[in-house]
């Protein structure tokens, strides 16, 4: 499981790994190695989802994404009272 969070989190930065800055409006569906991950996994997250296998394992899912996003946000200038876990 471990391997799988991993590279979930590399196909997440992949499309802006050695870039100064991110344009969005410039990425193209097959830059967005996430969506590459899920596909290669796809069985896993199945299983995890719909027949609530590994208790635990959709949460993990989701810190790992809102550590990625939150690791991000700390490169950004935010106004210091919006809370940025939401």
């Amino acid at each position: 499981m471990e391997d799988v969070l991993a590279d979930l989190a590399v196909s997440y930065r992949e499309p802006y790994r050695n870039q100064a800055h991110l344009e969005i409006g410039k990425l193209t569906a097959s830059a967005i190695k996430i969506f590459e991950h899920v596909e290669r996994h796809a069985k896993l997250y199945t299983l995890v989802i719909e027949a609530r296998a590994l208790p635990g394992f959709q949460n993990r899912i989701g810190d790992v994404l809102r550590d990625l996003i939150l690791q991000d946000l700390h490169s950004y200038s935010l106004p210091a009272k919006m809370n940025r876990e939401l």
